[in-house]
C-alpha cells in the first residue's frame, strides 16, 4: 500500500487493504471495506462500509488499475470489479455490481450497475428532469444548450415535424448520424466538442440527456419528435436509459473530427475552466 503524506485517521482499522492500493489522504474507507489489486482512490473519495474493490491484472509487471476518481462515493457493500474507472463525483449506490466504467456524476444502481440518474454539482442527489417547453417555437435553457419545441403537422395522412436553418435549426448541418439498438443499461456520449454543435432529436422511444457546462448541470427526456435540443461547443454530455426500440438522429455543423472531442472529464473542467 502506498500513500501520500497526511493522516490516515479515515480508514478504518477494520478495512483490509491490500499491496498496490493509494488512497489519497482525504479519502475515506469504512469499517470492513474490502480494497484488493491495484486500485488509486482520489481525493475527497469514499468507499463505504463493507464495499468490496476486486482488481483484476492482465500483465503482473504492469497491472491495470482501478481508479475511484475524486469526491465519488461508493456506497455500503457495493461490489466493484475492475480495473474500471468510477468518474469524478459519481454516486455508486449502496449494494450495486459495477463491472463497468462509471462516467463522472453519474448515478448508477443494481445488478449489473446501470446509470439511473446524475448528480447535482456538488452533490450526491440526482438532477431534477428539466421541464421541457409546451408550444411550437418555444425554448428552454439548460445549462447553456436550448431544448426546442419544434412544429407539428396533423391530417388524415398522419403527422409531420420539421425545423428550418436559422429559425429553427441554428447551424447548416455537414453530417447526420443515427443512434439506435442501445442496450437500456448501456450509455452513450460521456464527452464534449470543441467547435461542434449538435441538433440532436428521438424519433422513436425515448432517452435521458445529461447536459453539463462545468456550472449547471441539467436531464433532458427526448420522447417526442417534436422536442430538440441543441449542444453547443464545450459541452459535456451522456446519454442514457435508452427506451426499448429507441433512435435519435443528430445533426452535426462539422465532419467527423477525432481532435474536436474531449473524452476525458478532468481535461474538459481543465478547459472550461480556463
Amino acid at each position: 500500500m502506498t500513500q501520500s503524506d497526511g493522516d490516515w485517521a479515515a480508514v478504518h482499522p477494520t478495512a483490509v487493504i491490500e499491496a498496490d492500493v493509494s488512497i489519497d489522504p482525504t479519502a475515506r474507507v469504512g469499517a470492513f471495506a474490502y480494497i484488493g489489486g491495484a486500485c488509486r482512490i482520489e481525493c475527497g473519495a469514499v468507499v463505504d462500509a463493507r464495499a468490496t474493490i476486486v482488481g483484476r491484472a492482465s500483465d503482473a509487471d504492469a497491472p491495470e488499475t482501478t481508479v475511484i476518481g475524486e469526491h465519488a462515493t461508493i456506497g455500503a457493500g457495493a461490489i466493484l470489479s475492475g480495473p474500471i474507472t468510477i468518474g469524478e463525483g459519481a454516486f455508486v449506490e449502496a449494494g450495486a455490481v459495477v463491472v463497468e466504467d462509471v462516467p463522472a456524476h453519474a448515478v448508477v444502481a443494481g445488478n449489473p450497475a446501470a446509470v439511473v440518474g446524475y448528480t447535482k454539482p456538488d452533490e450526491s442527489v440526482s438532477a431534477a428532469i428539466v421541464a421541457p417547453p409546451e408550444r411550437p417555437g418555444e425554448r428552454v435553457e439548460v445549462a447553456g444548450c436550448q431544448l426546442i419545441r419544434l412544429p407539428r403537422v396533423d391530417d388524415l395522412r398522419g403527422a409531420l415535424t420539421f425545423a428550418e436553418v436559422e429559425d429553427d435549426l441554428p447551424f447548416t448541418p455537414r453530417r447526420i448520424f443515427v443512434v439506435y439498438d442501445v442496450p437500456n443499461q448501456k450509455i452513450r456520449g460521456s464527452h464534449a466538442h470543441y467547435e461542434l454543435h449538435e441538433f440532436i432529436m428521438a424519433l422513436g422511444g425515448s432517452v435521458t440527456v445529461t447536459v453539463d457546462n462545468g456550472k449547471e448541470r441539467g436531464q433532458i427526456v427526448l420522447d417526442d419528435p417534436t422536442l430538440a435540443l441543441h449542444l453547443r461547443p464545450l459541452t459535456w454530455t451522456t446519454q442514457y436509459a435508452f427506451s426499448t426500440g429507441a433512435f435519435l438522429v443528430v445533426l452535426a455543423s462539422h465532419v467527423y473530427e477525432d481532435a474536436d472531442y474531449i473524452r476525458d472529464y478532468r481535461q474538459y473542467r481543465e478547459v472550461v475552466d480556463a
